[in-house]
This record gives structure tokens, sequence and C-alpha cells, in this order.
């Protein structure tokens, strides 16, 4: 059961992953406003939000990826463990 775990979890860690190249390449560019005093300082303020919220999904898929994979290490790790104790207690897994 761990093993079919774990491949599912490497599964989507595997999709998480290949997301990432298809998100560095679709990241908004803020369309600049040639708009006079306050209307130009709004809209750099607005421009600025956008690439730091941008930013910040980016890391969030990042971050995704490395938990999903270190998971799947865990359980992996797990299931290993579990079968030396049974095996090490001579019962049958």
């Amino acid at each position: 059961m761990t093993d079919e775990l774990t491949s599912r979890i490497g599964g989507i860690a595997a999709e998480a992953a290949a997301l990432i190249p298809a998100l560095d390449r679709t990241a908004p560019t803020p369309a600049v406003l040639d708009a006079p005093g306050r209307l130009s300082r709004l809209a750099d303020a607005v421009g600025d939000w956008q690439r730091a919220s941008w930013s910040e999904h980016l890391d969030g898929a990042r971050r995704l990826d490395r938990e999903l994979a270190e998971l799947a290490a865990a359980v992996r790790a797990a299931g290993t463990t579990y079968r030396m104790v049974e095996r090490d207690r001579g019962r049958p897994l």
C-alpha cells in the first residue's frame, strides 16, 4: 500500500514540477500606462503589486513541488521501515 501511495504522490509531484516552466513562460506583463501625476503613481503601484503577487504564486508552486517530493520520500521511508520491522518479527508482509 505504501508503494502505491508513494507512486501516486510521486506522480503528483512530477505533474507539479512540469507546470513550473509553463508558469514561468506565462508571467503577466503589466501594461505601462502613460498617465499624469497621481494616476501614474497608482499605475506603478498596481504593477508592483501584480509582479509581487505573481512572484508569490511561483514561489508557492515551487514549494508545493518540493513538499510533495519530500512527502513521497517520507512515505517511502515509512514503508521501508514497516517492512523491516515486520520482517524482523517474522510476520508475513
